[in-house]
């Protein structure tokens, strides 16, 4: 399935979309030969076999000491950042700065891998108490701000099939558990314009995300956040007030 910014693969045939497969799969977390066999469709020795060529150009890396393997994002920086993308994720990265020293909180840019938002940019927060959080870290996208921000962008006739491809078995009980139920907090954040996660992904932990739009096409998110503790409803309309704003000054926002 092709999707405006998005790949969902299942039962990849082929070797290299057994190995691109491999990647999306890593990218939630570290996982054996073994752990990764089933979903690729082949036994262990291959997927041994295609991690460690994967090992070797320098994609990925393994553990010695639990001897899983895990995604080396800074490989895909470079990569994320070539041509004309360049240029946007350079604007949304003020847009970032801006936002992290207007309100104090970590902000963070994020694009579609699959059903994952995978943070490509982040500025952290200065406070003690704050949300851990690093480039290479991933959301699911029905239990997070972003992915919910970045699916509201997408257009009519692609949004339903991507919708029933997510894993709802993630996130809080305040997560949206179906497609039904996304699709309805996905039209909330076309309605206003910015998502919320309020203790979706997890407890305490409050987000809010507005999509970015390139060529007319859903491209990422930006996002602030933070501890629920100093993220009140105050602060949720007044941090997506100044996301709207400036992605919109930045030429992010479809209104461009």
């Amino acid at each position: 399935m092709t999707t405006e910014g998005s790949s969902v693969l299942s039962k990849p045939a082929t070797y290299l979309g057994r190995a691109l497969y491999a990647l999306e799969l890593l990218a939630v977390g570290p996982s054996s030969p073994s752990q990764l066999a089933k979903p690729l469709g082949v036994n262990r020795s291959t997927t041994l076999r295609l991690l460690k060529e994967l090992e070797d150009l320098g994609y990925v890396r393994r553990d010695p000491l639990s001897r899983n393997y895990d995604v080396v994002i800074e490989r895909f920086i470079p990569i994320l950042g070539a041509g004309r993308q360049a240029e946007w994720r350079a604007a949304a990265h003020q847009v970032l700065r801006d936002a992290q020293e207007q309100t104090g909180e970590a902000t963070v840019l994020g694009m579609p891998a699959g059903p994952w938002m995978v943070y490509v940019d982040h500025m952290p927060s200065p406070h003690i108490v704050t949300v851990a959080e690093r480039v290479g870290s991933v959301r699911p996208m029905h239990a997070s701000a972003l992915g919910k921000a970045w699916l509201s962008g997408l257009s009519d006739n692609i949004i339903q099939e991507v919708l029933e491809s997510l894993d709802y078995s993630t996130g809080t009980e305040f997560a949206a558990h179906s497609p039904e139920a996304l699709r309805w907090d996905v039209e909330k954040v076309r309605s206003r314009g910015w998502a919320v996660d309020q203790e979706e992904f997890a407890p305490g932990v409050v987000c809010i995300a507005v999509p970015v739009i390139v060529e007319g096409k859903s491209a990422a998110a930006i996002a602030i956040s933070g501890p629920a503790s100093r993220i009140g409803t105050g602060q949720i309309e007044q941090y997506a007030s100044f996301l709207l704003k400036n992605a919109e000054k930045a030429g992010l926002s479809r209104s461009e």
